[in-house]
Parts: structure tokens; C-alpha cells; sequence
């Protein structure tokens, strides 16, 4: 069970840091599309 508590925690970590890097990545891609239209 504890084994089962662990790797469901690394997922979540796994998939929070995904999910910060497409943000990241997002706002990279809008801030150079603005910086371009200038």
C-alpha cells in the first residue's frame, strides 16, 4: 500500500512539472508572438 501511495506521488510530481513546463512554454510562445507584432 505504501508502495502503491509512493508512485502515485511521484506521478503527481511528474505531472505538475509537465504541466508548469507547457505553462512556461505557453508564455514564452505569447510574449514572442507579441514581441513580434511590435
Amino acid at each position: 500500500m505504501f508502495n502503491f501511495l509512493k508512485s502515485f506521488g511521484n506521478a503527481i510530481i511528474v505531472l505538475s512539472a509537465v504541466g508548469a513546463f507547457e505553462v512556461i512554454r505557453f508564455v514564452i510562445t505569447v510574449v514572442t508572438t507579441i514581441i513580434g507584432l511590435f
